[in-house]
């Protein structure tokens, strides 16, 4: 994605967060002119900040809906034109001395609307910018969104800061307030009009042309992701309470407990938020170069101790241990909302997404964003304690940290995989499953499954380590072994091939077929080895018939309607589809040779070296996928029928005959007789020497499908 969009994307969020620290900072100021001041009415004042943020879990779920239905672009332009209508509205409310009562209403109503137009804002650019950044800048990209939020607050800090210093208490309460609500104003028009040349998210255009937008994203979310719903929720209620009430909360306390001046502790606020902006994107490249987990595990540590020295010593009035508080804890917050941006959106695929943000991330941010400061205030007022809300910060920290313990290993950090297979068949289905369960996700990978037509470029691409992992025939594989090759086998997908025998109308039996053209995928793989067994069951010899090199079976179809070959092996339910167009099916292929390794899970194995628990933890979620598969009939029909292309009912024949004819290694297995099978055909075929023993070693490592089951 070009650099300019990501940019707008990322430091367009200062209109979200200007508005919301610039509520907080005001707190006082608008505590005296709606609510008439003292102590009740800032009570007040941030009890409306808590009403308004419970409209984000709302709002966050209705423009997740926009965002994951008609785009991430779309969702972004509406989102901030309402706030730019809600923040020129704030400028120009009646105080309480014109309009009593009424006015705090007011006020309250359009934190509302703005709580409610801000909820998908933050979740759907966090979700635009993990979609458009390189795989291994993704928390560096990401962490912008913070530090642009941190740009917010600072201008927030700083319009308040120029506008309480410029003016007496008097002229400020009397006219002087609207002053930063009208400078937000124009930020957000400026904002708009940005936003308006911005593309669409990469990940949406690929789920917009695969046809794979989910109908109902908030239902797909929460039949695929509950468990990184969870953890989205658990991390960003860390990242929640260690904002609101380490940063933005701050300058209230200051003034009310620390007894300092509005003025200096808006300064002191100046000072905290410029080092929050150096910090996020050094956290964002920390958690690239070393995983999102051990980055947040080591900031929950700090986040469950050092928040209750940082509050006592703040509230003692000393200018040097506010200052020393205020930077501390909102590095530490900067922190945790750097990591916690990229980490929480990394818990999805493209597919729903942003509602599962919504409900992940934005509720919590709601529970613990929202309603913290005014919690703090509240419970400071009861207990006397300064440093309750170092205590708050501290007990969700705790909470928070057998959730991330509990993470897989690699849950932290997305390893990005390039799996190539080679057709849309049936075989395929457990690692379409795995993608749509979220399997993969849970495992901290970000797969990729692409299409080829013929496993020769699959192999190309191995090697040359542009794709990892490989889900193909393996005729190829055993025979560059021999010659030093480095690809290997790893796992079993199917062991018996899942073909028939397509032949054109008026060919009735296999006798028929000698003197017939016969397409192949290629003449080193695959197929190809499968035509001396037809040849022998037809009762003719090899050379009777002309085998031709076209390509894999999409291919093949085509051929055999234009009548260019006489004959090809067609897997399920290209094969049924063969059938209802007329062609003839001379029966399966699995009869005439039972025990054959034809698909397997292969990788280059000096990249496997480098790379060991990222394989395992795809053979493990390729496992899930496979039990998912079987285990689901209804949901797995509605899978393959999108995925194969063809209808439900041939999909569900495909499941069905999948089952009946054995085809799936559901264990993802090697077993001895397919792998010689596959040996013996290959020296018959002269693909192999006769005298080459057969060494499965040279061609196999089980170690990573061992491992996996550990």
């Amino acid at each position: 994605m070009p650099r300019a969009s990501l940019v707008i994307a990322a430091f367009s969020t200062v209109v979200e967060w200007y508005d919301f620290t610039l509520y907080l900072y005001l707190a006082t100021v608008l505590s005296r002119v709606f609510f008439g001041g003292s102590a009740a009415p800032l009570t007040a004042t941030l009890a409306g900040f808590a009403i308004a943020y419970l409209m984000r879990p709302l709002g966050a779920i209705a423009f997740g809906h926009i965002g994951d239905r008609l785009g991430r672009r779309h969702t972004l332009l509406l989102s901030v034109a309402v706030m730019t209508v809600t923040m020129f509205a704030t400028a120009i409310l009646p105080t309480q001395a014109q309009a009593g009562a009424l006015a705090g209403g007011l006020l309250f109503l359009l934190r509302c609307v703005m709580g409610f137009s801000v909820g998908g804002e933050y979740s759907v650019v966090v979700a635009y910018l993990l979609e458009g950044a390189a795989e291994n800048k993704r928390g560096l990209v990401a962490s912008w969104a913070s530090a642009a939020s941190e740009i917010g607050a600072l201008l927030a800090v700083g319009v308040s800061s120029l506008t309480v210093n410029a003016m007496s208490a008097a002229a400020l309460d009397d006219w002087g307030w609207r002053i930063p609500f009208l400078v937000g104003g124009v930020l957000a028009v400026s904002v708009w009009i940005a936003r308006a040349a911005m593309r669409e998210s990469p990940d949406f255009e690929r789920q917009r042309q695969q046809g794979t937008i989910p109908r109902n994203p908030l239902r797909h979310s929460l039949a695929h992701y509950r468990l990184g719903i969870w953890r989205a929720f658990c991390i960003s209620a860390l990242g929640s309470i260690t904002y609101y009430v380490g940063i933005t909360y701050v300058p209230a306390f200051l003034t009310s407990v620390g007894k300092l001046s509005e003025g200096t502790s808006l300064e002191l606020s100046t000072v905290a938020a410029v080092a929050v902006i150096l910090v996020t994107p050094f956290t964002g490249i920390l958690s690239d170069r070393f995983g999102r987990k051990p980055i947040l595990l080591v900031l929950c540590g700090c986040n469950a101790v050092l928040p209750i020295v940082l509050f006592g010593l703040m509230a003692g009035g000393s200018h040097l241990h506010a200052l020393l508080g205020a930077v501390v804890l909102a590095c530490m917050a900067g922190a945790v909302s750097a990591v916690g941006a990229v980490a929480t959106a990394e818990q999805f695929s493209g597919e729903g997404r942003v509602s599962g943000l919504a409900l992940g991330a934005t509720s919590a941010t709601a529970i613990f964003g929202g309603l913290t400061p005014y919690l703090a205030q509240v419970l400071i007022a009861q207990t006397g304690l300064a440093t309750m809300p170092g205590i708050m910060i501290a007990v969700v920290a705790l909470c928070v940290i057998p959730v991330l313990l509990a993470m897989p290993v690699l849950a932290h950090a997305q390893t990005a995989l390039r799996v190539p297979v080679v057709s849309r068949t049936v075989f395929y289905l457990p690692a379409w499953t795995a993608e749509k369960q979220g399997f993969f996700k849970e495992a901290g990978l970000d797969v990729t499954i692409e299409v080829y037509d013929g496993s020769e470029k699959i192999f190309h691409d191995l090697r040359a380590g542009t794709h990892q992992i490989a889900i193909a025939s393996i005729e190829s594989v055993i025979a560059e072994s021999y010659k030093g090759g480095t690809l290997r086998i790893v796992a079993g997908i199917a062991k018996r091939p899942p073909h028939f025998i397509i032949a054109q109308p008026e060919i009735k039996t296999l006798a028929d077929l000698k003197g017939k053209t016969i397409g192949v995928v290629s003449m080193h793989e695959g197929t190809t080895f499968f035509v001396a067994d037809i040849a022998k069951a037809g009762g003719f010899a090899l050379n009777d018939v002309k085998v031709e090199a076209v390509g894999g079976s999409p291919t093949r179809a085509r051929l055999l309607k234009e009548r260019k070959i006489d004959m090809g092996l067609q897997p399920y339910p290209l094969s049924y589809e063969a059938e209802a167009q007329g062609f003839t099916n001379l029966g399966a292929m699995a009869k005439l040779v039972p025990d054959y390794q034809f698909v397997s899970v292969m990788v280059d194995e000096n990249w496997a070296g480098k790379n060991r628990a990222a394989l395992i933890a795809f053979l493990k979620a390729m496992r899930r996928g496979t039990d998912y598969m079987f285990a689901h009939p209804d949901e797995s029909t509605e899978l393959a029928a999108k995925e194969l292309r063809t209808s439900p009912a041939f999909a569900r024949r495909a499941l069905e005959d999948t089952l009946s004819m054995d085809i799936m290694s559901r264990d993802l297995s090697l077993t001895d007789a397919s792998l010689r099978r596959v040996f013996g055909i290959m020296q018959q075929a002269g693909a192999l020497a006769r005298d080459v023993p057969f060494d499965p070693t040279k061609f196999v490592n089980e170690s990573y499908l061992a491992e996996s089951w550990k």
